[in-house]
């Protein structure tokens, strides 16, 4: 199943959004990176998954 961009990045801001003021309130408990390369994974969109642009570690 594909997903639509425009909602796939309204998704990840929002992810993004929520994320980092979480990390306001406790930088010590929010791993920002790995949650969002999870998102990007599940949605078959991670580095593995051939999605991955130049610059882009797994």
């Amino acid at each position: 199943m594909r997903s639509d961009p425009a909602t796939v990045a309204r998704q990840l801001l929002a992810l993004m959004d929520g994320l980092q003021t979480q990390w306001l309130l406790e930088p010590e408990a929010v791993v920002m990176e790995e949650l969002v390369r999870d998102f990007l994974r599940r949605l078959g969109l991670g580095p593995e998954d051939g999605a991955g642009g130049a610059g882009v570690s797994a």
